[in-house]
């Protein structure tokens, strides 16, 4: 069935697009590089993209009883919208093209602040402004006397601004019509000082989708590694003016910046989880490809080093151009910590061994029937390694020490909201495990993220690259503190170790149960791809035999079917096919 589908779509791609040879091209590098089969769903995930969700999104229009209902929509308050936009040699077709979806939007209490800092050559949009500002008195320009950088140039526009919320906007960028709807309901409903929402980029037309992204729930372990929330950002006025404005040392990460203050501050940030930004795509942007602006990498790197200072956290920061623009904290951990590791059998142990030799970290090495004589209150952290994996020994991404896999765990425990971590698990140059997701469907309700991607793709390492929260950990080591495995045991009436059987103690299920229980206690989970693990054929085997997925949907079947913070159920549209592999 893949198969027959992956030619009819080969073949449509050769009918239609016969002169584009690099198409075909393409094709056959994935065939040569991931196989028939792969190739096979890459192509179907590249279709279901641009042909089943672009017409889905674009052209982003509402039917005239959900405008009328929108713009029925009356807030108890008056909340003024404040959109901000620098203008920058702003093509005239692409400024156009922003404003009117600005003017087509189901709420009308906003305000456009336009702040222009064009080279006199560039006279078309300022001519063009002339008409909009005679239509609509809602939309504010400011010719500025020179150009003074991306940073200066949006505070000249916020300061034009008179709403109580404020919105950021690039120039050659759009709205959906309901964006503001959407963004206003949200803070009446849920209280909330900052807000983002999903987007989807395109090329050239809003009909040439390149990427949908669909984003989890904030948090902080996400967005230090990685600036996910990106557009379309709303926030209070009032905590900009608490925490300060854009600042021009930043500029190419400035964004990052801000928001890394702005969420300091602010009382609740919340994620509208619908594609209501359409951000652009050309060559030279950031949003093509950050190695067509490396410097935006390294001011990101200075904005995170700042925000660790300002919440004394201390660690370093390393930045990665490889990717995109992520961010690993080496956090200094405390000599005072200690660590209980625990084994189950002569591989664990050995993998255990060998990882306490790499790293400096004070480790206790026990195995499992010794761990229900040990006083667990004594260690900071708890690891878990189970028989069945080894150190994946390929060299994936950039890492500048060779501390090993516990260095690492440790390192992703120091956070204060952070409660348990695991590596990623490769088999054979595949994911075989990087966390769990629930999408409150019963009947499918557990899933593998990114299993059976192969490494070489680069694709899906834009997700892989950083540490980042999931909801459910599973694999060769859990890491836990032990503060928050006592409250567990506690809650479950097991405050006594000895009741729990060597099974349970090791088993996904029981993993699994800890992560709920880290969840409601509004704590995180956190996967590592930077000191990954591999899983053998035998332990693959093992766990088809005895896991039990729907015992475990049945008994935690009230919380799994709550809203998953750190998984978007629209990436059900086309998870299957490409970020979701069963």
């Amino acid at each position: 069935m893949l198969i027959t589908e992956f030619r009819k779509l080969c073949l449509n791609e050769m009918r239609n697009k016969m002169g584009n040879i690099s198409k075909i091209n393409k094709v056959a590098r994935y065939i040569k590089d991931y196989g028939l089969r792969y190739a096979a769903k890459k192509v179907y995930y590249r279709y279901k993209i641009k042909y089943k969700l672009g017409k889905k999104y674009c052209p982003f229009e509402i039917s005239d009883e959900e405008r009328m209902k929108e713009e029925a929509y009356r807030t108890k308050g008056t909340i003024k919208i404040s959109i901000v936009v620098p203008l920058y040699n702003t093509p005239v077709d692409f400024f156009n093209e922003m404003i009117d979806s600005v003017k087509k939007q189901t709420y009308t209490d906003w305000e456009l602040c336009l702040a222009d800092a064009s080279d006199d050559r560039n006279l078309k949009v300022p001519k063009k402004i002339e008409e909009y500002l005679l239509q609509d008195n809602r939309i504010k320009y400011k010719r500025l006397e020179e150009n003074k950088g991306i940073s200066e140039n949006t505070n000249m526009a916020l300061e034009m601004t008179t709403g109580q919320y404020v919105g950021l906007m690039d120039h050659d960028d759009l709205l959906h019509p309901s964006a503001l709807y959407h963004i206003v309901k949200s803070i009446e409903e849920e209280k909330t000082d900052f807000i983002y929402t999903d987007e989807l980029s395109f090329v050239g037309s809003t009909d040439r989708v390149q990427s949908i992204h669909f984003k989890p729930d904030f948090s902080w372990e996400t967005f230090r590694n990685n600036n996910f929330v990106c557009h379309f950002t709303v926030f209070k006025k009032e905590l900009l003016e608490k925490t300060g404005y854009f600042r021009k040392e930043f500029d190419g990460s400035q964004d990052y910046e801000l928001f890394l203050r702005l969420i300091e501050e602010a009382s609740k940030i919340y994620h509208v989880p619908k594609v209501l930004y359409f951000w652009r795509l050309h060559a030279g942007s950031v949003a093509a490809g950050v190695g067509a602006k490396p410097y935006t990498v390294e001011a990101g790197r200075k904005a995170l080093e700042e925000h660790l200072s300002r919440n004394k956290i201390t660690g370093k920061v390393d930045a990665s151009l490889e990717y995109g623009p992520f961010y690993t904290i080496k956090y200094d951990i405390s000599d005072e910590i200690k660590i209980l590791v625990v084994v189950q059998g002569k591989q664990s142990e050995a993998l255990a061994i060998q990882e306490i030799k790499k790293t400096d970290l004070k480790c206790d090495l026990v195995d499992i029937d010794e761990f229900y004589k040990k006083n667990i209150s004594e260690y900071a952290y708890i690891f878990y390694v189970a028989d069945g994996y080894e150190v994946y020994r390929k060299e994936i991404l950039e890492v500048n020490d060779d501390k090993g896999v516990f260095e690492e765990l440790a390192q992703c425990l120091q956070p204060k909201e952070n409660s348990a971590v695991s590596p990623i698990i490769y088999n054979k140059d595949k994911v075989y495990n990087a966390g769990y997701c629930y999408n409150g469907d019963l009947k499918e309700c557990i899933r593998p993220l990114y299993k059976e991607v192969p490494i070489k793709d680069p694709a899906y390492m834009n997700r892989l690259r950083f540490r980042h929260n999931v909801s459910l950990l599973g694999g060769g080591i859990f890491a836990v503190k032990s503060d928050i495995y006592m409250e567990y045991l506690k809650k479950n009436g097991e405050y006594d170790i000895n009741d729990i059987s060597q099974e349970r103690l090791f088993s996904n299920m029981e993993w699994f149960k800890i992560c709920l229980f880290i969840k409601e206690k509004q704590k995180n989970c956190v996967l590592s791809p930077l000191k990954p693990l591999e899983i053998t054929s035998e332990k693959i085997k093992e766990e088809k035999e005895t896991t039990n997925y729907s015992k475990f949907v049945c008994e935690n079947k009230e919380m799994l079917l709550k809203k998953d913070s750190c998984y978007n159920e629209n990436m059900n549209l086309f998870g299957k096919y490409y970020f979701l592999w069963k």
